[in-house]
């Protein structure tokens, strides 16, 4: 744990499946994590599901 904090990363397939579980992953270790997919409208969705998690861990 902490291994990835403050880095940036990039995920590929990141609206659905094992992209979306590295994002939400790698997001709550910390990163700035950069979500791709060329499915924009799940993507978003994928992104802001993350976005309302990291919100709600942070002290």
């Amino acid at each position: 744990m902490g291994q990835v904090r403050d880095k940036i990363t990039i995920i590929t397939s990141g609206a659905s499946g094992i992209g979306a579980a590295c994002a939400e992953t790698l997001a709550s270790e910390g990163t700035r994590a950069i979500v791709t997919d060329v499915d924009a409208s799940h993507g978003k969705e994928a992104v802001a599901g993350i976005e309302a998690e990291r919100m709600a861990i942070k002290p």
